[in-house]
């Protein structure tokens, strides 16, 4: 998200916002007949999957380098190879690291309760072939 300008008092598109803590619902909200957005829940729920995601594959890629740093292969190929493994591990890091901010940025802007009959009330379906909540 390079070249964003934020404006003054804007916040930093880098960063995305935390999820916080669940608030519970206060009688007012209850009577007026407002639900938790679960569409809100199942962004947050995204963005901490992304995140934990891109732990595992920096830290895979990581293993491989220290390998590679520690004499497991020499030579100037080995040196190209090492180089574009750099290059993968920021590029994938890096996409990971954006679709959770996207996610993060996209449950901040829902609200945490919607009327019941509204479809974010609802948690989204799994598709087939994709774990909804991560692992």
């Amino acid at each position: 998200m390079t070249g964003v300008s934020t404006g003054p008092g804007m916040p930093d598109p880098a960063v995305p916002p935390a999820a916080g803590p669940a608030v519970p619902p206060s009688s007012a909200l209850v009577a007026a007949g407002l639900v938790a957005n679960e569409r809100r829940a199942a962004l947050f729920d995204a963005a901490a999957a992304l995140t934990a995601a891109g732990v595992e594959v920096a830290a895979a890629f990581d293993q491989v380098i220290a390998a590679l740093t520690a004499g497991a292969w020499r030579g100037p190929a080995a040196d190209d190879w090492g180089r574009e493994l750099g290059r993968a591990r920021a590029d994938v890091t890096g996409a990971l690291d954006e679709a959770a901010r996207g996610c993060a940025w996209k449950a901040a802007a829902q609200p945490e309760r919607v009327r019941a009959d509204d479809p974010r009330a609802r948690r989204p379906a799994p598709l087939p072939g994709f774990q909804l909540d991560g692992r």
